[in-house]
C-alpha cells in the first residue's frame, strides 16, 4: 500500500504565540554598555530586565558591544563609557536611539551625535553648553538607604574622610585650617582609600585609623567630612547613616539642606566648631541623619530613576500603567504620575 506523502502544514502546525504584555514593534531591545562593576547604571539593569516586553543586553565595554554584533539591531543604546569610545557606538548602531551617561569626569563633547544625554546632578547640567543642556535629562541612578552599622558600634567621635576627596592643594589647605581647631578635641579620624603623602602628614598628629573601603569607614563614624567638590560621596555617607559636613558650595548645596539634612560650612565660619557641636550633640546629629535619609528615599529612589530612564530610552513610549504592575504591583497612581 502506497504511503501518503507528508503534509508539512499538518505535521508541523504553526503555533501562534501571544503578544507580549507591552511590546512596541514586538519587543524593545536595549543595549546597556557600561564600564564594569560598580558603575551607576548597573543597578538599574535589573529593573529594566523585568519590564514586560523589554530585552536587555548588558555588556561591559565598547569592544564587547561591537564585536560579532553586525546583525544586532537594538532599539536603544545607553552608554556609560569613556569619552574616546563613545563615537564608535554611534557608528555601530546608527538606527538606535543613542543615549550617553555623563558622569562627573566625562567630557561633555563626547555627547555630540547622541540623541540625548543623562547626568546625575543639576550642577553638572548647568555647566554644559546650551545645545547639550537642551537634550540632557537629570536623573540620578538612586541611592539605597543602608543600615549596616551594629547598634552602639559607631564611634561617637568618629570622623570619616575619603582620601580621594583630599588630594589637591586647595582641599588640603582647607582641611589643615579645620584640623588646627580640633587639636584638643577627642575626635578620631577614620580615613578610607589610599591617602596621598601630604594628607598622611597632615593627619599624623591624630593617629588616624586607615581602612581600604569607604563603607567600612562610614559604618564606624558618626560624622563624615567632605571637600564638597563631588556629590556622590556625600550621598553615600547619608545613606550609610553619617551626618554630612561640607563647604557651602556647589555641588554640596544641591544634596545638603543646611542645618536640616547636613551642615554646610560658610566662608569665614570655623569648621572645627561645627564639628565639635555635632560630636557633643547626639540628638542634633541623629536629626540630621534622619532628615537626610528621608530626602534620599524621596528624591533618590532607584525605582523612580529606572522608570524615568525607561521613558527617556523609549522616547516616551513606555506605559506607566504597565510599569506600575512591573514595579511592585502596589505603587499608587500618584507615585507613578510624580516620577514619570
Amino acid at each position: 500500500m502506497e504511503r501518503p506523502m507528508d503534509n508539512p502544514a499538518v505535521d508541523n502546525p504553526v503555533v501562534s504565540h501571544p503578544e507580549p504584555d507591552w511590546a512596541p514593534a514586538g519587543c524593545f531591545r536595549l543595549l546597556l554598555v557600561d564600564g564594569g562593576e560598580g558603575r551607576p547604571l548597573g543597578a538599574l539593569a535589573a529593573h529594566w530586565a523585568d519590564l514586560a516586553g523589554w530585552q536587555v543586553e548588558h555588556v561591559r565595554g565598547v569592544p564587547e558591544a561591537c564585536c560579532g554584533r553586525s546583525g544586532y539591531r537594538p532599539d536603544a543604546v545607553l552608554a556609560d563609557v569613556a569619552s574616546a569610545e563613545a563615537a564608535r557606538l554611534l557608528r555601530q548602531f546608527p538606527e538606535a536611539r543613542q543615549v550617553l551617561w555623563l558622569d562627573e569626569n566625562t567630557d561633555p563633547a563626547a555627547a555630540a551625535g547622541f540623541d540625548a544625554a543623562v547626568c546625575a546632578h543639576w550642577w553638572q547640567r548647568a555647566r554644559y553648553p546650551e545645545p547639550l543642556r537642551a537634550r540632557t535629562e537629570v536623573i540620578h541612578p538612586g541611592v539605597p538607604v543602608l543600615d549596616e552599622a551594629v547598634p552602639g558600634g559607631r564611634d561617637p567621635y568618629g570622623l570619616a574622610l575619603r582620601a580621594d576627596e583630599w588630594q589637591g592643594s586647595a582641599e588640603l589647605d582647607g582641611l589643615a585650617r579645620l584640623l588646627a581647631g580640633l587639636g584638643c578635641s577627642p575626635v578620631r579620624l577614620i580615613v578610607s582609600g589610599r591617602p596621598v603623602p601630604a594628607l598622611l602628614d597632615l593627619l599624623a598628629p591624630f593617629s588616624p585609623l586607615l581602612t581600604i573601603t569607604h563603607r567600612d569607614a562610614l559604618s564606624r563614624a558618626t560624622v563624615s567630612l567632605h571637600a564638597g567638590a563631588r556629590s556622590q560621596p556625600m550621598l553615600d555617607a547619608m545613606a550609610a547613616g553619617c551626618a554630612v559636613v561640607a563647604p557651602d558650595r556647589e555641588p554640596a548645596r544641591e544634596v545638603v539642606r543646611d542645618r536640616i539634612s547636613g551642615w554646610l560650612i560658610h566662608d569665614g565660619e570655623p569648621g572645627a566648631a561645627c564639628l565639635c557641636e555635632l560630636f557633643t550633640s547626639p540628638e542634633q546629629t541623629e536629626r540630621l541623619v534622619r532628615e537626610a535619609q528621608d530626602d534620599l528615599r524621596r528624591d533618590f529612589d532607584p525605582l523612580a530613576a529606572a522608570l524615568r530612564c525607561a521613558r527617556l530610552l523609549s522616547n516616551g513610549r513606555a506605559d506607566p500603567g504597565r510599569m506600575e504592575r512591573w514595579a511592585t504591583g502596589s505603587l499608587p497612581g500618584e507615585w507613578i504620575a510624580l516620577h514619570a
